[in-house]
């Protein structure tokens, strides 16, 4: 399943589920913006789940992720997309779509 949510639950759940960590990634003087992290990379002074969902909810952004690949292995393809409009809520996942 590939998706867009903005539940809090749901992108820790999906990150952690991955080995990934809540980082802060900051480029040429600017202000900080939300990435995460895998154990292999490096890209950003870790924070804390809390801190990392704040500055989310302040973008504020939504995140896209894909579940698996091609070949059923776990993804870790994810973006963080600027939100636009109103939420969609779909039902059926209880999940906020951009419209």
């Amino acid at each position: 399943m590939n998706g867009i949510t903005i539940d809090h639950g749901h992108i820790r759940q999906w990150a952690e589920s991955r080995g990934a960590r809540p980082v802060m990634h900051a480029q040429n003087g600017e202000a900080a913006s939300p990435t995460i992290s895998f154990p292999e990379e490096n890209h950003g002074n870790e924070v804390s789940w809390d801190e990392w969902l704040r500055c989310f909810e302040s973008g504020p952004w939504a995140f896209i992720w894909q579940d698996t690949t091609s070949d059923g292995q776990p993804s870790r393809y994810w973006r963080l997309v600027p939100r636009f409009g109103p939420p969609v809520t779909d039902r059926e996942h209880g999940q906020r779509k951009a419209s």
